[in-house]
């Protein structure tokens, strides 16, 4: 069986984590590519190069394509590669891959849904072009029941179900061989009285690093004074990080600060740090919570539709905060410091990577039966 995923741009983003750790997981069970409309962001290119020296094989174009590029580029991948199942991670991407589809009616097509915000909203050109695109859709997956639900109740000609992302739950509940204080001193910079916040997410005004900093600032200064705010992730919006020094800066923050960019060694960073937080505008059914609750860290989370899911397993040491009320964020974070919440043991088997991979692969299995 040949599975073909593709995608926008090959990065540190959930749609494509999710790729990169499906190809890895089955490509002892299946000959896997991996195609996108854009070139590799330099900081993925060696995640790329990995998964190339494992037996994946990769068209990658060398510049972004145009709207005409992308529908004869994967016409020619389709008809020189001829996989047995094609996979969407994106509606944009979808679209393309079913437009250019349709000349090729042998291949099942699966479309899966990553965005934070609804893929289809009412009157746009996608949710047009999906009216008829979906009686050339062969299977509908969210990563979250409600971005299922969210399609389901607009589109109802393609089956649709729920696989969760999952995770390498061994990778986050074992800290035995991580020098915490070595990543504390060397990549932290913290001293042995700073208390490490954690955000880990692109820099974008939906991720909310300001709504955190501006929490932070609402401290007592005998607490505030032992903050260090560690965000990691891409600086996707520029103009929004230039917001978040200024404000650093306006309320003398900015010693307290880090942005570590993209990092693989997220789970050390978790296990180094004293909370984590996520107070996310939009979120779908993210990596970056699951990671966190793994560990066992302390977690402050938005009160968000799409964390729903916590309010169901009622973790401990878990906090939802509403995303207007940063005063309440304050106090949550003064009682986590106060009370020296320690790191707790949770369940997190409903959500490992395993799992999710070999749903992946059952479904793909029924689909070329």
């Amino acid at each position: 069986m040949k599975i073909l995923h593709i995608t926008e741009k090959p990065r540190f983003s959930g749609a494509e984590i999710l790729i990169r750790d499906l190809a890895m997981n089955h490509i002892e069970q299946a000959d896997i590519a991996i195609t996108s409309f854009n070139p590799t962001e330099d900081n993925f290119k060696e995640t790329m190069q990995a998964l190339k020296s494992n037996g994946v094989k990769l068209f990658i174009p060398k510049h972004s394509l145009s709207k005409i590029e992308r529908l004869s580029h994967l016409f020619k991948i389709f008809k020189e590669y001829q996989p047995d199942v094609i996979v969407g991670h994106s509606a944009i991407v979808s679209a393309y891959m079913r437009i250019v589809g349709v000349l090729f009616p042998k291949i099942k097509k699966v479309v899966v849904l990553h965005a934070a915000s609804a893929d289809y909203e009412s009157g746009d050109r996608l949710q047009k072009a999906e009216y008829i695109l979906q009686y050339f859709t062969d299977y509908v997956v969210g990563v979250s029941d409600w971005s299922r639900d969210t399609y389901k109740n607009r589109f109802t000609k393609v089956p649709c179900k729920t696989i969760y992302n999952g995770i390498d739950l061994e990778k986050f509940t074992q800290q035995e061989n991580i020098d915490i204080a070595t990543i504390r001193k060397n990549v932290f910079k913290a001293n042995n009285n700073d208390f490490v916040i954690l955000q880990v997410g692109r820099v974008n005004a939906v991720k909310n690093q300001l709504l955190t900093l501006e929490a932070v600032s609402l401290l007592d200064e005998d607490i505030k004074k032992n903050i260090l705010l560690v965000f990691v992730g891409i600086i996707e919006d520029k103009i929004y990080y230039q917001q978040i020094l200024d404000f650093a800066t306006k309320h003398n923050l900015i010693g307290q600060i880090k942005f570590l960019g993209a990092r693989s060694d997220v789970n050390e960073l978790l296990f180094a740090s004293n909370l984590y937080v996520m107070p996310s505008e939009r979120e779908n059914f993210s990596i970056a919570i699951l990671e966190a609750l793994a560990t066992g860290i302390p977690i402050i989370y938005s009160d968000i539709h799409q964390f729903d899911f916590l309010d169901r397993y009622k973790f401990e040491n878990t906090f939802k905060v509403a995303l207007a009320d940063k005063e309440n964020f304050a106090r949550l974070i003064t009682n986590i410091y106060e009370q020296k919440l320690k790191f707790v043991e949770r369940d997190l088997s409903d959500f490992s990577f395993d799992n999710c991979s070999k749903q992946y692969m059952n479904l793909f299995k029924e689909l070329v039966q």
